[in-house]
């Protein structure tokens, strides 16, 4: 990646990232960086954090513009780091009303071409992290597959949940909801809500699972850890899928709803399409992906709100992963993403 980027970038580019890779980025990559481990601003990685998180595509334009950025690199590692950037994008605006903290005062003053008066989602941020709705609303959901003990040299086999259909059940690391998982047709998941105590399941909506295929132990080493005060029912240590549309709705009754999957990062990242940039690299392994803003990015975005506004469909996920893949397959080879080492 930073290989591409030497290659790639010159000094009229600068890159925005999260934080802890800016350091990397100005010495191996040899290019500018927004934001990096010594950043005396720490408004600018709440910023970017509520853009990547729960802010519009246009609010990830504006920051992009102001910080005079031209590429934007995400990678898989956000991830597991998921929880920080939502607390950081929840509290955005929060701490500097309550003036508590001097060097975040700033945040509430308006810029130029930025406006910091952002509502902040976690009103209550003086508990920590995981104590709010807004939190739970922007996670992901791993999903570990759980196991019964199988006699009593210790062995384990997979839990099987109860029913007609043979459904292997699995744990939600987001709800602490127990899933039944089948193949459905065209090779798609289905999963289904278990009720523990009828035995139940109500079908979820709308699910959409990454398998973890490069979690390490998840099939040839397994290693069960308890998973509820049963001991016979236990989970791997490592997930299985990582859902990133969680059905809360239907957990919650209606309560809540899941915002993930409209996040900037979730649409970038994982399906590769946001109005008003264009994807230039990703590495050999798909775990880093750089984006380019593209010049007329804020026309872009304007049209698809204005789709919204009509109330016309928008082209689902999918239809836009073909559509991009038809755009690719027609490049000329010196116009596909550049793959350079990682």
């Amino acid at each position: 990646t930073f290989s591409w980027m030497r290659g790639n970038l010159d000094e009229n580019n600068r890159m925005l990232s999260w934080w802890d890779y800016g350091h990397w980025t100005t010495f191996w990559g040899e290019a500018k960086t927004v934001l990096d481990p010594g950043n005396g601003y720490p408004e600018y990685d709440q910023e970017t954090a509520h853009a990547l998180v729960n802010g519009s595509t246009k609010e990830l334009v504006r920051v992009m513009r102001y910080h005079n950025a031209t590429h934007l690199l995400l990678d898989s590692e956000l991830v597991p780091k998921w929880g920080a950037l939502v607390y950081l994008s929840g509290t955005f605006g929060a701490v500097a009303q309550t003036g508590e903290h001097g060097t975040f005062t700033g945040l509430s003053r308006e810029k130029e071409g930025n406006n910091y008066n952002i509502t902040p989602g976690i009103t209550e941020w003086q508990l920590g992290p995981g104590h709010s709705i807004y939190e739970q609303e922007h996670y992901f959901e791993e999903l570990y597959s759980l196991y019964v003990m199988g006699d009593a040299a210790g062995t384990v086999a997979l839990y099987q949940c109860p029913g007609t259909f043979p459904r292997q059940g699995v744990w939600s690391s987001l709800t602490d909801a127990v899933y039944c998982i089948a193949a459905g047709k065209d090779g798609e998941t289905n999963v289904f809500l278990l009720d523990p105590r009828s035995g139940e399941q109500k079908k979820m909506r709308d699910i959409q699972l990454v398998p973890m295929t490069s979690t390490p132990g998840r099939d040839s080493n397994v290693q069960p850890v308890q998973f509820s005060q049963d001991g016979g029912v236990l989970r791997n240590a490592y997930p299985l899928f990582l859902n990133i549309n969680p059905d809360i709705y239907t957990l919650s009754a209606g309560a809540m709803r899941s915002y993930l999957n409209e996040s900037a990062f979730v649409r970038l990242f994982f399906y590769e399409s946001l109005p008003g940039f264009e994807q230039v690299y990703r590495s050999p392994n798909h775990q880093v992906k750089i984006f380019r803003i593209s010049n007329d990015a804020e026309q872009q975005v304007a049209a698809e709100d204005a789709v919204r506004t009509s109330g016309k469909a928008l082209p689902s996920a999918v239809e836009k992963i073909l559509a991009a893949a038809e755009k690719t397959q027609a490049k000329s080879p010196e116009q596909e993403p550049s793959n350079g080492s990682d």
